[in-house]
C-alpha cells in the first residue's frame, strides 16, 4: 500500500510502501482516501465540532471537574481545573459535514459557552476573562459506533469514530488492530468492525431518539427562555417545513432534504434550524 507524505503546501515529499497502514485521522480520514473512501466501503465520517476555552477565574476556586449532564444534541458543560491557575471550560456539539481543524472558533460558539457556563456552573465566571478559544472535531458515523479493522482494500485499516470517547476508547481500539494484523480476519463479525452493514437512520427513528424533547431544550437552554435569535429560527424553520410539505417552496425543501440526506442523524436537527433561517434570507 502506497503512503504519501504531503507537505502543509500539498507538495508530495515521500511515498513509502507498507503491507498494510492504520488510519486514525479521524475526521480527516475521508481526505486521505480516493473518493472519500467510497470504493473501499468506508461508510460516511461525520463531524461534531467542539469549542472549547480557558478561562482566567480568580473568584472561582476549583479542586475537580465539575460537568452538568450532556445538554440537547451537546455535550455537558463542563470545567476542569489546570496546573496553570486557568479554567477550562467546555464544550459545545455542532454537526459539521466539511470538516476544517483550522477554522477557528465562532463568536456563537464562544457566546453559547460563556452563558452556559454562568447560567449552569457558577454566576461568577461572568467576570472571568477569556484567555484563548480552541476547536475540535469528534469523529462518528451514522449508527454512532466506531470503525476500527479492514476496509475493502484489506491493506488499509481504520481506528476511528470514537466520538466523544476517543481517550477512553483507544487502548481497545490499538489492542483490536493489533489482533487484526497479527490474525487477519478476527474483526469479521465483530460489531465495531468497518465494514459492517450501516443501515440509514429514519426519520422516525431519529424522532424515537429524543429530537423532538432535544429540539425544546435546544431551544430553552440556559436561561430557559427563548432568545430573539431562536424565536427567528422556531419561526422560519416551522413555516419552511410547511411550505416544503405542502410543496409550495420545493426549492428550499430540497436544499433541507439533501442536507437529511448526508446526515441523517439527530444532531442534524439544529443545522436545519439553522439553515432553515438562512433559506429565508435568501428569498
Amino acid at each position: 500500500m502506497p503512503v504519501r507524505h504531503v507537505s502543509e503546501q500539498g507538495t508530495c515529499l515521500t511515498c513509502v510502501r507498507a503491507r498494510e497502514v492504520v488510519l486514525a485521522a479521524g475526521c480527516g480520514i475521508p481526505a486521505l482516501l480516493p473518493d472519500r473512501g467510497h470504493p473501499l466501503g468506508v461508510p460516511p465520517i461525520l463531524a461534531g465540532r467542539g469549542v472549547s476555552a480557558r478561562l482566567n477565574a480568580p473568584a472561582v476556586e476549583l479542586e475537580h471537574v465539575v460537568r452538568t449532564p450532556n445538554a440537547a444534541f451537546a455535550c455537558g458543560t463542563h470545567l476542569v481545573p489546570r496546573t496553570d491557575g486557568t479554567l477550562y471550560l467546555g464544550g459545545t456539539n455542532r454537526l459539521t459535514l466539511d470538516a476544517d481543524p483550522d477554522q477557528p472558533p465562532g463568536l456563537d460558539e464562544v457566546a453559547v459557552l460563556a452563558t452556559d457556563s454562568a447560567a449552569l456552573l457558577d454566576p461568577r465566571l461572568k467576570t472571568a476573562t477569556l484567555q484563548d478559544a480552541r476547536t475540535g472535531l469528534r469523529p462518528y458515523t451514522l449508527d454512532h459506533l466506531p470503525l476500527v479493522g479492514r476496509t475493502g482494500e484489506p491493506s488499509v485499516l481504520l481506528a476511528t469514530a470514537t466520538y466523544r470517547c476517543g481517550v477512553l476508547l483507544a487502548p481497545r481500539l490499538a489492542q483490536l488492530v493489533a489482533d487484526e494484523i497479527t490474525e487477519p480476519g478476527s474483526l469479521d463479525t465483530h460489531p465495531y468492525r468497518a465494514q459492517r452493514p450501516m443501515q440509514v437512520p429514519h426519520i422516525d427513528d431519529v424522532l424515537a431518539q429524543g429530537a423532538a424533547q432535544g429540539m425544546l431544550e435546544h431551544l430553552l437552554q440556559a436561561g430557559g427562555h427563548l432568545s430573539l435569535s431562536q424565536q427567528a429560527e422556531f419561526a422560519v424553520f416551522t413555516s419552511l417545513a410547511l411550505r416544503a410539505l405542502l410543496g409550495e417552496d420545493s426549492k428550499a425543501g430540497a436544499v433541507m432534504r439533501r442536507l437529511w440526506e448526508r446526515a441523517p442523524v439527530i444532531e442534524a436537527v439544529p443545522a436545519l434550524f439553522a439553515l432553515a433561517r438562512r433559506l429565508e434570507a435568501l428569498r
